[in-house]
């Protein structure tokens, strides 16, 4: 990866002396060093800015950085993992312009009406409240939602097209899994659904409801106040259920990296946002490769998206000449 950390000094020199993208050029930035980091720049890709301000905005709306006891390393973690993704996303939109892929203005508008359907119940004017309220102009807002639709073609064309699952994959995949692929363990859990009301958002009453659990106050009783899953008035419990087949994607996988008793971070689904804890665990049974065909199947295709995905993005790195400026203590 052509990937350079510079002081504002290296970085002129690096801009006199770069012929090509080929060229790498890396100075750190040493504590007690004269060198200023360049004001307000977080990175250059190809000669193109990303703001440390566009940075902090992206990092501030990441849910994690707004629960109890979020803090400083957090912080650290947020602003690299975040910068490195506005990296990608801007390769990747100068890939689909390289390849002439264009969104129609109609296939943006529709996702906007989606949006205004799923977050503000259907009211045009809250989302642009909305906006404006987060000190960013309606247009600039639109065309992210824009290179949100690029970003998600070029995943389709490049990587979920291009997808293939060959029976000797599915085969490994099974006989050093197969446990994995048991009869999943029917769950007890607890759910509180959450959704936009009050003039909060999905995520804002989620944030809100952990600072309750944080606080002390009994799940069951946070679900019944302001859960809207089917079981809430319950508690929000759902007794001895398969999660493949009752919950979201997004869940079941949430559910997978808990422990018994354990709760998970606030999880989003197109508009939704979900907590969950495991109750319970009851043991399951063992399948055969046919039974359990369709799980491996997709546990197979998942991980081979994972490997082009991961290929294709170092491949866009490979061609670009990327500048980090590194803030002090990130």
């Amino acid at each position: 990866m052509k990937t350079a950390a510079l002081s504002f000094a290296a970085a002129l020199a690096a801009s006199a002396l770069v012929a090509d993208a080929g060229s790498v050029v890396t100075e750190k930035v040493k504590p007690g060093d004269n060198a200023t980091i360049v004001d307000g720049v977080a990175a250059k890709v190809n000669g193109e800015q990303i703001t440390i301000g566009e940075v902090l905005s992206e990092v501030r709306r990441d849910p994690v950085m707004h629960l109890p006891g979020a803090g400083a390393a957090d912080f650290k973690r947020m602003y690299r993992q975040t910068l490195e993704n506005m990296i990608d996303r801007k390769l990747i939109l100068k890939d689909a312009e390289a390849q002439k892929l264009q969104i129609q203005d109609w296939v943006v508008d529709n996702r906007i009406r989606e949006i205004v359907k799923e977050n503000f119940n259907g009211d045009f004017s809250a989302l642009r409240a909305a906006v404006d309220g987060s000190n960013m102009l309606y247009d600039n807002w639109k065309r992210t939602i824009r290179e949100d639709l690029v970003a998600q073609a070029m995943q389709y064309q490049t990587v979920a097209r291009n997808l293939t699952v060959s029976p000797g994959a599915m085969r490994a995949e099974f006989a050093v899994n197969a446990d994995k692929y048991a009869v999943s363990n029917s769950l007890d859990v607890s759910v509180i659904l959450l959704g936009a009301a009050d003039g909060k958002t999905a995520m804002e009453r989620a944030v809100e409801a952990v600072k309750r659990l944080e606080g002390g106050e009994d799940f069951a009783e946070v679900a019944k106040a302001m859960s809207s899953d089917p079981h809430a008035k319950e508690g929000g419990v759902w007794k001895d259920v398969q999660p493949a087949d009752t919950f979201k994607p997004e869940v079941v996988e949430a559910l997978s990296a808990l422990a018994v008793g354990d709760r998970s971070a606030p999880i989003e689904i197109r508009g939704w946002v979900a907590i969950v804890r495991k109750d319970a665990e009851h043991a399951g049974v063992k399948r055969t490769f046919a039974e359990a065909y369709e799980d491996v199947r997709n546990t197979v295709r998942a991980n081979e998206a994972k490997r082009l995905h991961k290929e294709w993005i170092k491949r866009l790195r490979d061609n670009a000449f990327i500048v980090v400026y590194e803030m002090p203590g990130l």
